[in-house]
């Protein structure tokens, strides 16, 4: 069994493309290590008679699933403090009503 290893070179090849830009006249933070550390190589494992097709279908899927893609995005642009705090505000509530919900759809109800 063929293991491809995607080491993600593109992407980083893409960060490096689209690093983000300070304004003028000010210094550009430098990037955060728990974001980038909870980032992990993608790896496939590619079946001996699996078409290429299949596996890049896969190899797609988990790269979007690992957020990478997400993470290119945002940092496409420099962020300044205060869109960094609404953002991170808006995702802790997105999770906190899934969280909800999730509560609500499992919870047994006693009489």
């Amino acid at each position: 069994m063929r293991v491809l290893f995607a080491c993600l070179l593109l992407v980083a090849a893409a960060q490096a493309f689209v690093a983000p830009r300070a304004p003028a006249g000010r210094a550009l933070a430098r990037p955060s290590t728990e974001s980038s550390s909870a980032l992990n190589v993608v790896k496939i494992n590619v079946g001996e008679e699996e078409p290429i097709d299949d596996a890049l279908k896969r190899f797609k899927r988990s790269v979007l699933r690992s957020g990478h893609m997400q993470l290119l995005r945002r940092r496409r642009t420099f962020e300044k403090n205060p869109e960094k705090k609404k953002r991170e505000q808006g995702e802790k509530e997105r999770r906190g009503r899934i969280m909800r919900l999730k509560n609500q759809k499992y919870k047994v109800h006693y009489k």
